[in-house]
């Protein structure tokens, strides 16, 4: 504080306290003082309390100024930044779960469609043979009949199974194993998709090839 003051308050200042331990000095010692000081002492006493109050308060003023913005800043602005953190959070929470939700009724759907379209592939099967019979583009398909059973048929798969599969190079597929007749007229088809981002983007089943 006492490098912040001007010249004329360091010198008033320094002769204020000179006075005061003159004073003090010459009671403890019982010595007459030469001059009489009281007048002079009051007086220098009032010019450096006008001379000192400005910077006083201005330190004042300043740690004042200090508190309230720390007040402002822990009543005002960290509410609000926590508060907009919170909303944020949940935000992205609430739109993942969505995505979760919609991407697995995706999936879902898709994989519904295909148990239809393998469904219909053996109903085609069983009225006219597997002879000619359309396969949607994009789809693998093994058929099998009563007297015929490729070895690429899935044998641990049976009829009504529908889900997703995924092979030893970590590549997943939906599958569904749909079936139709009895005896000789019995016809099974397994149909399977890869599932990647263009499958589960597509709307609906492809165009058909022969």
């Amino acid at each position: 504080m006492f490098s912040r003051l001007t010249r004329i308050q360091r010198t008033a200042l320094l002769l204020f306290v000179f006075l005061v331990l003159g004073r003090m000095l010459a009671f403890a010692m019982h010595a007459a003082v030469p001059f009489k000081v009281g007048i002079p002492l009051s007086l220098l006493l009032l010019v450096l309390v006008f001379i000192l109050i400005r910077p006083l308060i201005r330190m004042f003023l300043w740690r004042v100024r200090r508190r309230l913005l720390l007040t402002y800043f822990l009543i005002g602005v960290l509410p609000i930044t926590l508060l907009a953190f919170f909303v944020l959070f949940a935000f992205n929470l609430v739109l993942s779960q969505t995505a979760n939700y919609l991407l697995h009724a995706e999936i879902d759907q898709r994989i519904d469609r295909l148990m239809a379209t393998a469904q219909l592939l053996g109903q085609e099967v069983s009225a006219h043979g597997a002879a000619g019979v359309s396969t949607p583009l994009g789809e693998q398909t093994f058929i099998r009949t009563g007297n015929h059973s490729p070895s690429e048929f899935p044998k641990w798969s049976a009829p009504g199974f529908k889900g997703i599969l995924r092979n030893k190079e970590g590549i997943h597929f939906i599958a569904a194993h749909g079936s139709t007749g009895t005896g000789k007229q019995l016809a099974e088809v397994f149909l399977y998709q890869t599932l990647d981002n263009k499958t589960v983007g597509a709307g609906g089943p492809g165009s058909v090839h022969q």
